[in-house]
């Protein structure tokens, strides 16, 4: 399930996308569900009236167990650590 929004109506129509859903992960022994949700955005190029291009971007998000960890370290100083569970 999803929608879009645009904006403006001229010859370049920027928008935001969004959706949420479900994913399958599945093969011949086990199959389960997982909570997934996506967004994004763009821009119409709209030059003629029966004639555009659509350009855009999305990030995918899915949902599951488990835990990870990362940092980024210099001598002494700690830039970005993630914990992400």
């Amino acid at each position: 399930m999803g929608g879009t929004q645009a904006f403006g109506s001229g010859v370049s129509q920027p928008f935001l996308t969004g959706s949420l859903g479900l994913t399958q992960f599945g093969s011949d022994v086990d199959s389960e569900l997982r909570f997934s949700m996506a967004g994004g955005g763009g821009v119409k190029l709209m030059p003629l009236r029966h004639l555009g291009v659509r350009l855009e971007g999305r990030v995918y998000s899915v949902f599951v167990d488990g835990e990870s960890r990362g940092s980024i370290c210099t001598p002494g100083t700690c830039l970005i650590g993630v914990s992400v569970s």
